[in-house]
């Protein structure tokens, strides 16, 4: 197509159809005369099409890392109450993402041998989480670091993964075992262990938001460490990254109530932050 032949009378056609006499008064120009300015376009000859492409973050799956020790009672029940209305937003605020919930709820068999870690896979269905958060009890925890290296294995080995945006909602009351995460001498083995996890998350692609409901140093102390040891190895380009939240107790409210309030806050903001 050249500019005089069949391209120049298509732009004829689409200039006239689109109310031609506005350029008699605008360009002062007679409608038979008037014509409209050339576009400048090139072919990329023998160039490969692709196909089209996906948008990275049409997909987006939150897992919800509750500590599930006998003190947390009221953030179990605080994420159960919220799950719903969660997704629902979500869903609301971002039409055509195609969002997945899951949780991990661990404990400390790394202290007390009888604790279980229990998991539920990433699923579309909301109910699937809600169910599964109804039937979690608080219970065990021996000293007060819990295991957060085998709720992070369980994150990496079990937890099926979408392409797309990937997220780790950390909901806790103590910190990590050993020294380094958790200010004190205890079970020191454990240091490595939870680094490589760090690491290995930080490389997939999974962001984290650390949400601490006790205002505890060593639980602060232990989250600025993982931040330190996600950020040196979490790809700068990505867009990925772990965050901490504030949270402050209300004492003429409910502490489930304050807890699912900063659980459904976060979420959104987080969510909004990594879809954009």
């Amino acid at each position: 197509m050249k500019s005089e032949g069949t391209f120049r009378y298509i732009q004829n056609i689409a200039g006239w159809t689109a109310r031609p006499e506005i350029h008699r008064v605008v360009d002062r120009v007679q409608p038979k005369n008037w014509r409209p300015k050339a576009v400048k376009y090139s072919i990329r000859y023998g160039e490969k099409w692709n196909g089209f492409q996906v948008c990275p973050n049409s997909n987006c799956d939150i897992l919800f890392m509750i500590d599930s020790t006998g003190s947390m009672s009221s953030s179990i029940k605080a994420a159960h109450d919220k799950a719903e209305r969660i997704a629902m937003n979500l869903k609301e605020a971002h039409r055509g993402i195609k969002f997945r919930f899951g949780s991990i709820c661990y404990r400390d068999p790394v202290d007390s041998p009888g604790d279980i870690h229990e998991w539920s896979q990433l699923n579309n269905n909301i109910q699937n989480l809600v169910s599964f958060l109804g039937k979690i009890n608080a219970t065990g925890g021996g000293d007060g670091p819990e295991d957060y290296a085998g709720a992070f294995e369980i994150a990496i080995n079990n937890i099926d993964w979408n392409s797309g945006a990937k997220n780790i909602f950390m909901i806790a009351d103590a910190p990590a075992h050993s020294s380094y995460f958790c200010c004190s001498q205890n079970h020191e083995d454990q240091k490595d262990r939870l680094i490589n996890d760090i690491k290995t998350i930080a490389k997939k692609g999974i962001s984290i938001c650390a949400i601490p409901i006790l205002n505890d140093s060593s639980l602060l102390h232990c989250f600025n460490q993982m931040k330190s040891i996600y950020n040196s190895n979490c790809p700068s380009n990505t867009g990925n990254r772990f965050t901490i939240e504030n949270f402050q107790t209300n004492g003429s409210i409910p502490i489930d109530q304050q807890i699912g309030s900063k659980i459904e806050e976060v979420t959104m903001k987080i969510i909004k932050e990594s879809l954009n």
